[in-house]
């Protein structure tokens, strides 16, 4: 009886380690590359995007309320 749970669910639902290596060695370094090095630029810049767009929309109801002058 094998032992499904030792393996991922991802290696189980597209055929395991041995298509991933079947694909050769630059469609895996071009994998490595979309996920790790532009990935990682491209989730701080949205993050960057989404503080500014939560500090505007407080700046916003502050505008509103009475000023302390």
């Amino acid at each position: 009886m094998r032992r499904h749970s030792q393996r991922p669910a991802v290696a189980l639902a597209f055929g395991g380690f041995a298509r991933v290596a079947a694909l050769g060695l630059g469609e895996n370094a071009l994998q490595a590359l979309a996920q790790g090095i532009l990935a990682g630029p491209a989730a701080l810049y949205l993050f960057a995007f989404s503080i500014q767009t939560i500090d505007y929309g407080a700046s916003a109801l502050n505008s509103t309320s009475p000023s302390a002058d």
